[in-house]
């Protein structure tokens, strides 16, 4: 069995959206207590008072994520990445963390370049043949398009930071993906990614009578 198969790390992230506040938890406990009760119209009620809070509180939040770009102090904007990705800085001593500094970016930069081999060579075009290049517009239009509810893949950067740094993020890819279709050749990083089984059940099958 060990020597078929692979292990992967599983990870688990929390379901607790950055813009649930205490008023949308106490209108969601009103609401599941008017359900609890039976009555349609109280029921009814709060739900529409729940939808326009989580509406509510996902405006301020916004808000408050804008404000950390508006300012030109590059810490407000730091924290304002820090924010967008759920970043948090682990809990090490300065001691070990500097001692372990140099060997883990070693790691990091060896990751990129894990099992390729063989070096990058460029294709030869036909006489007459154009290679295919992507413009702005198109990576702009891709990164706008982006489902920030989708979980991140094996980078972890999550789907609503390409949406809220598209402008920003489109140079970069837009080089970065012509030069791939030019040079005819696939980074390795891009290979990389996550797949979650979901089992699927077979219904029950009610017997006609």
């Amino acid at each position: 069995m060990d020597q078929v198969t692979t292990q992967k790390p599983i990870i688990l992230f929390p379901n607790q959206k950055p813009w649930m506040d205490r008023e949308v938890r106490l209108l969601l406990i009103v609401r599941n207590t008017a359900f609890r009760s039976g009555d349609r119209e109280a029921y009814s009620v709060a739900r529409a008072n729940l939808r326009r809070g989580i509406c509510k509180a996902k405006y301020e939040h916004k808000q408050r994520i804008e404000e950390h770009f508006n300012s030109a102090d590059p810490r407000r904007m730091c924290q304002g990445f820090q924010a967008i990705t759920d970043h948090k800085s682990p809990s090490t001593s300065p001691t070990t963390s500097s001692a372990l500094l140099p060997v883990e970016l070693n790691h990091f930069y060896a990751c990129f370049e894990k099992g390729r081999m063989e070096p990058m060579l460029k294709a030869e075009l036909l006489p007459g043949e154009q290679p295919l290049t992507l413009s702005t517009s198109e990576v702009f239009a891709t990164l706008s398009r982006v489902n920030a509810r989708k979980a991140s893949g094996p980078h972890g950067i999550p789907g609503r930071v390409f949406r809220a740094c598209a402008e920003q993020l489109t140079d970069v890819f837009t080089d970065i993906f012509n030069l791939s279709l030019a040079q005819a050749v696939v980074p390795t990083c891009f290979k990389s990614a996550t797949i979650v089984p979901v089992p699927k059940h077979s219904a029950a099958v009610t017997p006609l009578q």
